[in-house]
């Protein structure tokens, strides 16, 4: 029997085509068919075949088989110890001589034989007549490993791909838009990725952490690309299981026993010179860093490539720090997001606005593709003037992204739900200091708010605020919403009260050196804490 699933399912027996009917039987025979000479266990087959496997899986694709037995050649499925076998060479289903093809080019490339590789891949992708064939189901790592495995030959066989078509590898998602600047942060990540293995591009939300490890990652020819998003503490095997796919078929099916999360991961990757991309490690780091302690430890040509909000923590673990845009690259991003909204670009007039557009919302590029999209339907000035309540106007517009990326709010409220009662209370008290706390005057400052330092660093571990020239600091953003949630709590009066109370001290002191050998010092601190001191005089005056 020779089995075609290029181009639409095609079955043959002795000269005759052959028809299988039923939803399930097709289903059945397909997952026999792409590891046709191979037994497959029952559990294989019911996770692959149903989305809620029955109670009695077995028992039910017993009933099934016995239908498609009756459809196809006497003894082409055959019963083995814990599953079932299709009694087809691999050579007779299209798509498994494709793949052991490209295999066999891949084997002569690796030895030095350039031209038998070129022929191999040739021969491979004659067979490729269309797009393959699959029934509904849980079927996506079939097309994936595929799409993989052409791209390969078509790297070997020389073929030349048509201008504007790229070779991606299979599990790494497509994206929509070309990356704008970081090329400092994607040469450093390289570089990183080189050295170390593992490497954790850490920022704020909102900040591109994602596509960079995206753009990264498809620069590299085995690269397993995994949405922790959506995850738990207790399921982020199982999304790794997921993105692997078909990888780790091929194994189950070997086994009467059921393999564990881990045996089935690493058989997956074994051998492989792989990289696998963690993407959005914040809300689960205990998990993460157990699971690539686990990999790193059990496979020495893995290297693993994190995002998060915060460092994983594990020995060894580099970084690359992903913030704010420069303002060029902030301006080109904007502009080109707005001439794709309006579907005419920025005018002379209104670059002024513009400008106060990428300064208020700090340069990060999420928010300036929020922005940019209100340009359908409203003027610049009216976005620019409507940054005061930024939250409300920056409301959606990106429907197609993950939901906490959809608005700003949600992007902030990522953040603030994985905080500590503590760290959300230093937080919002950090808010209110528009020049940042100086580090000299962090544990004064943060115990007058009832907190302290090391809730401070945790922030700046968490990417919520920053140490930069000795000062901590809040992206403006940060710092509105911040205000926003001492408001909602009744506490901003206090706040900025004991602000007040912090800086006026301060001032005692400092003012006590401009007459003495620190005038220098003091002038220097006077200079640095003007917007504070501003800030909290306007609070003064308002309340009488």
């Amino acid at each position: 029997m020779r089995i075609g699933l290029f181009g639409g399912l095609r079955l043959e027996h002795d000269g005759r085509a052959l028809e299988v009917s039923g939803r399930m039987q097709l289903a059945v025979l397909f997952r026999l068919a792409v590891d046709a000479g191979t037994v497959v266990s029952y559990r294989a087959i019911a996770e692959d075949v149903w989305s809620d496997p029955p109670e009695n899986a077995r028992a039910a694709l017993q009933s099934i088989v016995s239908r498609l037995r009756g459809q196809l050649p006497p003894g082409a499925i055959e019963s083995a110890t814990g599953g079932y076998r299709l009694a087809v060479a691999r050579a007779d289903v299209d798509v498994l001589a494709f793949t052991d093809l490209v295999a066999a080019a891949e084997e002569e490339a690796a030895g030095g034989d350039a031209r038998a590789a070129a022929e191999l891949a040739r021969e491979a992708l004659a067979l490729w007549t269309g797009e393959p064939w699959a029934p509904p189901g849980d079927f996506d790592w079939f097309a994936r490993d595929l799409v993989r495995d052409r791209a390969r030959a078509l790297e070997l066989g020389g073929v030349a791909v048509p201008r504007g078509e790229h070779i991606r590898p299979a599990r790494v998602p497509v994206t929509l838009t070309p990356l704008v600047g970081r090329e400092r942060e994607r040469a450093t990540l390289v570089d990183q990725l080189a050295a170390n293995r593992l490497v954790t591009l850490v920022g704020p939300g909102g900040a591109g952490k994602t596509r960079l490890a995206v753009e990264v990652a498809c620069d590299r020819r085995d690269a397993v690309f995994v949405e922790l998003a959506p995850a738990g503490p207790d399921e982020l095997w199982q999304a790794i299981l997921g993105a692997l796919g078909r990888d780790i078929r091929g194994a189950d099916a070997q086994q009467e026993t059921a393999p564990t999360d881990l045996e089935r991961v690493i058989g997956g990757l074994a051998g492989r010179d792989a990289l696998l991309v963690l993407d959005n490690c914040e809300h689960l780091v205990d998990a993460a860093a157990a699971v690539v302690v686990e990999l790193l430890g059990a496979l020495p040509r893995l290297r693993v490539l994190t995002t998060s909000r915060e460092p994983l923590g594990v020995p060894g673990e580099a970084f690359v720090p992903v913030g704010p845009l420069p303002e060029d690259d902030a301006e080109r991003l904007f502009s080109e997001r707005v001439r794709a909204a309006r579907g005419a670009p920025l005018e002379a007039d209104e670059a002024e606005a513009a400008e106060r557009i990428r300064r208020r919302l700090d340069g990060l590029p999420l928010a300036l593709e929020l922005a940019a999209a209100k340009a359908r339907t409203l003027a610049i000035e009216e976005i620019a003037a409507g940054l005061d309540d930024r939250f409300e106007l920056l409301g959606g517009g990106l429907r197609t992204v993950r939901p906490r990326h959809q608005t700003l709010r949600a992007l902030i409220d990522w953040s603030w739900e994985l905080l500590s009662e503590g760290e959300r209370h230093m937080l919002a008290a950090a808010s209110i200091y528009p020049a940042g706390i100086a580090a000299a005057d962090a544990p004064v400052v943060a115990a007058a708010h009832g907190g302290s330092r090391a809730e401070l660093d945790a922030l700046v571990d968490k990417s919520l605020l920053h140490r930069v020239a000795g000062r901590y600091r809040a992206l403006e953003t940060i710092r509105e919403y911040g205000v926003e949630k001492l408001a909602a709590s009744g506490g901003l009066p206090n706040a900025r009260l004991t602000q007040a109370r912090v800086l006026a001290e301060a001032c005692r002191r400092h003012d006590a050196q401009l007459r003495g050998a620190g005038i220098r010092d003091a002038l220097a601190w006077f200079d640095a804490e003007d917007d504070n001191v501003a800030s909290a005089l306007r609070f003064l005056r308002d309340r009488g």
